[in-house]
């Protein structure tokens, strides 16, 4: 597998941050090219596709997920409790 071919696969699979940009005013700290530009040089630094390969895990369980889940959401919940509703 060739690292160019790995970044464009990311490239491709990335998320549009548009809506993000248009109604939150978001700007992201680095343009797509710059961080796929990163990706390809961590990539080559971790050793190359053979590497990449080595580092991947499991898929969590559906109890794990939903555990992580709602942990998540509690904590989404205290962060935007209005103050006394503690």
């Amino acid at each position: 597998v060739d690292l160019a071919e790995v970044a464009r696969r990311a490239f491709s699979a990335s998320l549009d941050g548009q809506r993000a940009v248009a109604q939150l005013a978001y700007a992201p700290p680095v343009s797509r090219a710059e961080g796929m530009a990163s990706l390809e040089a961590w990539a080559r630094r971790v050793g190359g596709p053979a590497a990449l390969v080595a580092l991947e895990r499991a898929p969590l369980s559906d109890e794990a997920l939903d555990a992580g889940l709602a942990a998540v959401a509690a904590s989404t919940e205290r962060v935007f409790q209005a103050p006394g509703d503690g």
